[in-house]
């Protein structure tokens, strides 16, 4: 496996790793700083826009680590041809 395949591993685990914490937790989105941020500018933007990327943010937060983990993953399950 090579550095770039252990460093998404280990990224996508550390991604899931806060993850779950933040939907566990009893800790609000609020009170994470980058997350606040985040939050403050989505009061600003009307509902209508607000909504459809407050949605995405969330989708792409609790399912992003998913693709970091099978593309670091993946070269462990290929079939190595013979030489």
């Amino acid at each position: 496996m090579k550095g770039v395949h252990f460093a998404m591993t280990a990224v996508a685990s550390v991604w899931l790793s806060l993850a779950l914490w933040l939907v566990f937790s009893g800790t609000t989105g609020r009170d994470v700083y980058p997350v606040g941020a985040v939050a403050k500018f989505l009061d600003k933007v009307p509902s209508v826009v607000g909504a459809p990327i407050f949605i995405l943010l969330w989708i792409v937060f609790l399912l992003g680590w998913l693709v970091l983990l099978t593309f670091g993953v993946r070269p462990l399950f290929r079939r190595r041809s013979k030489p």
